[in-house]
């Protein structure tokens, strides 16, 4: 189990104006592939962290527990070759085990990007909206910048929540993500 792990959060893109912190499993992916299809290449985006980033950065959240289905459903739910997967396995987190998955989450979410809290993607001055908002809130974006080309979203687990979780799994994940799920209730 690796301890020197270190989670890049260059997430938030700032080009022509638009600012947006990109949270994993929140999106993450549609909202690179629309803006890389303008600018070209994620040199051209500006990344920077989300200290950095100006104020007014857009982003978006998701339920807690419908992000740790998520990330485990993208990365673990069964075995693969894909850099991500390997990341998590040399990290301990076992593959197509939900409730293990859980149960290390107090001890490794911290060493990867798809398992750290939202809140440390965000800032107080951060707009933040529900992920289920996203094609409402890129709509008006579009509007706003209009280089700004249409979003495709429409990735779905296709996992029900209530299906995986015990009280046990639903208290270790509310304790990981006690922050977020503070701001997603704020929303």
């Amino acid at each position: 189990m690796r301890s020197d792990a270190v989670v890049n959060l260059n997430c938030v893109v700032r080009y022509k104006g638009l600012s947006i912190s990109r949270v994993t499993k929140c999106g993450t992916t549609s909202i690179s592939n629309a803006l890389l299809s303008v600018a070209g290449d994620f040199a051209s985006l500006n990344l920077c962290n989300p200290s950095e980033a100006p104020e007014g950065t857009i982003s978006f959240i998701r339920d807690p527990y419908a992000r740790t289905l998520s990330a485990w459903a993208d990365k673990l739910k069964t075995p693969d070759d894909t850099i991500g997967q390997k990341n998590l396995i040399a990290l301990g987190f076992p593959v197509g085990d939900f409730a293990g998955f859980v149960r290390l989450l107090p001890k490794l979410h911290a060493f990867n990007v798809h398992t750290i809290p939202q809140a440390q993607f965000y800032r107080p001055d951060f707009t933040i909206y529900r992920l289920g908002q996203i094609g409402e809130v890129w709509e008006a974006l579009m509007e706003q910048y209009d280089w700004l080309p249409k979003l495709s979203h429409d990735r779905k687990t296709g996992l029900n929540v209530e299906d995986f979780y015990t009280d046990e799994l639903r208290k270790i994940v509310r304790d990981i993500y006690a922050g977020d799920f503070y701001i997603r209730d704020k929303i």
